[in-house]
Parts: C-alpha cells; sequence; structure tokens
C-alpha cells in the first residue's frame, strides 16, 4: 500500500461524523449548528454530500467550550479564544469574562418591544438567540427573572396586559425545558451524590419558577427529577422515596383563597410526616414567607432567590 493510501486511511481514523461528536460531547446538534453559524465556535469540514465532519481537535475544542459554558461563560465571550486560552480559563489562571451579561439590557429591551407589539415569532427568535449567546445559568438566573419583572412591572402600569405575560411565559418556558434537556447527557457523567426532585404542592400549578430552579441545580451537575406542579403530598414523599432522593425542592405559590385547595402549613405537615427521614426538604418561592415554622428534626431550608439556592450547590460542591 503507497504512502498516500496510507495517509488517506489515517486521516479517516481521525475524522468522525456529527453523530459520534454528539456522542462525545454530550451536546445537542441544534446548539453545535448555532455555535459554528454563530460564533464560529469550530469548522468541521464537509463531505460531497454536505455532512459535517470533525476531527480529534475539534472534538476537544467543543468539550472545553461545552464544560466553561457550564462554568458561567458565555459562549459568545469565549468562542474565539484560541484552545490555549480556553484551557486557562478552565484551570482558573485566566480571568473569566461574561460577555453575555454586557448585552443583557439590550437582549430584554428588544425582547420588551416584541412582546409588547404581540410579534410571538420575534419573540421566538430573540429567545433562541439569547439562549445560544449566553450561558445556561445567564438565561436562567438573570435574563428571564429580568425580563418577567419588567413584564410585571408593564402590567401594574397598565401598559401590557395579562395576555402578554401568558404568551411570553409560554415561549420562555420552551426555551428552559430545552436548557434542562441538554444539560442532562454531560451533566450525567459527573456521576452526582445528590438526586433532587422538583414539585409544586396540591393545588399549586404555576410551575415557572420552579423550572427555573431545576434548571439551575441540573447547569450545576446535580442530578435532577422534575416531578412537575400539584403534587399530593403522600404521591411526592413516594416519588422521593422511590427514586432515593436527597432533597424535596418544593416551590410554593401565593394562592388567592377560593384557589387554596390545601394550607400550605397543613400540605407541609403531611408531607413531614409521609417523607423518608434522610430526605431534606428545600423550599422557595413567593409563598414561603407566609409558612409558618413548626418543629421538626427534618433538615429544612428556605431559600429566597435564585441566586441564594446556586450558592447551597457551590457550597455543597465545595465540601464533597
Amino acid at each position: 500500500m503507497d504512502k498516500w493510501r496510507i495517509r488517506v486511511i489515517l486521516r479517516a481514523m481521525r475524522e468522525i461524523s456529527m453523530k459520534a461528536m454528539l456522542r462525545l460531547t454530550g451536546l445537542s446538534a441544534d446548539l453545535v449548528r448555532a455555535w459554528e453559524r454563530r460564533y464560529g465556535a469550530v469548522s468541521p469540514k464537509r463531505l460531497p454530500s454536505g455532512r459535517r465532519i470533525y476531527g480529534q481537535a475539534e472534538v476537544r475544542r467543543l468539550k472545553l467550550l461545552a464544560e466553561l459554558v457550564r462554568q458561567g461563560h458565555s459562549i459568545g465571550g469565549i468562542a474565539g479564544l484560541p484552545d490555549s486560552e480556553l484551557v486557562e480559563l478552565r484551570a482558573g489562571t485566566r480571568v473569566p469574562s461574561i460577555a453575555g451579561s454586557e448585552n443583557l439590557a439590550d437582549d430584554v429591551r428588544d425582547l420588551l418591544r416584541a412582546v409588547g407589539g404581540f410579534d410571538l415569532a420575534e419573540v421566538q427568535l430573540l429567545l433562541a438567540r439569547s439562549r445560544h449567546a449566553m450561558s445556561p445559568r445567564e438565561f436562567a438566573n438573570f435574563l428571564v427573572p429580568q425580563l418577567m419583572s419588567e413584564v410585571g412591572r408593564l402590567i401594574d402600569e397598565g401598559r401590557m396586559s395579562v395576555a402578554h405575560e401568558h404568551a411570553l411565559s409560554d415561549l420562555v418556558r420552551h426555551h428552559l425545558r430545552k436548557i434542562y434537556e441538554e444539560l442532562e447527557p454531560v451533566n450525567g457523567s459527573l456521576k452526582p451524590e445528590r438526586r433532587l426532585g422538583f414539585a409544586t404542592p396540591e393545588g399549586h400549578h404555576h410551575d415557572f419558577g420552579l423550572l427555573l430552579a431545576a434548571v439551575g441545580c441540573r447547569y450545576r451537575g446535580e442530578c435532577t427529577h422534575f416531578l412537575g406542579p400539584n403534587m399530593p403530598a403522600e404521591a411526592l414523599a413516594g416519588a422521593a422515596r422511590e427514586l432515593g432522593l436527597a432533597a424535596v425542592v418544593l416551590g410554593v405559590s401565593v394562592l388567592p383563597p377560593e384557589e387554596i385547595k390545601v394550607k400550605p402549613d397543613e400540605y407541609l405537615a403531611r408531607l413531614d410526616a409521609a417523607l423518608p427521614k434522610r430526605t431534606e426538604l428545600w423550599l422557595g418561592g413567593p409563598g414561603v414567607s407566609g409558612l409558618r415554622r413548626r418543629r421538626s428534626a427534618r433538615e429544612t431550608w428556605v431559600f429566597e432567590s435564585l441566586d441564594a439556592l446556586d450558592g447551597k450547590l457551590r457550597r455543597l460542591r465545595a465540601r464533597a
């Protein structure tokens, strides 16, 4: 066999398909295409058929980028850096940058303009751009809360209606679910020590804040199970037992009196009695301030913000 054929064979062995690359990096095809198209993160070769093929250097680079995005960097701020600087960022010897945060105010302003005009196609496009430009933490912990807070203010001022808020919430929820799902294959390789379950009490149907919390926990590498809204106490306790949950993260809303199915204090008492003894209870949401503090041997923690939850996760991992 001549040297030219040997070189061709060796080069082919070092190049893999997109499907194989996704399996090695844990990324999704949509995300990689967005990183390539918008930021030039990698430049794979293309076969005559149009299919992408990736070399080992590109796979290593995508792994580095994925790891740094999970650490809090925005893809827009790091995609143009050489591999050597990406390695320095990962090692902590280079000062981190969060480029996506610089454009946060502009992103919120553009989204508010589109929401106000009921241009839902534009809202969808802007949310997709922000999701791909920012780290998951920036999108979930900063952009979404600021955006929804501004919409709430505009409703109070009579400049928007609840219809605007509901339409926006539905689109945002879609992108949060995408982030939640995309984080799973990467973080699943970290062999987390804790399993966390997310739910709202019986009669509480709003799970928007709960989904934000679940995204934040999965982003930090926790094994999460999103059990959803309106969970009876006994059913939630049974799920905690079957899944071996280290903690139940309960999102508590403020409901009008006519919508209250089970009083929150009564619900917590039933949940406390039914949960496995070693399962902790983490309580968040606007309704936690009205809960009556009750005696329990169970480890119970109340968090008032997503930042507080994120801080607890970082402390737990630092002690591990």
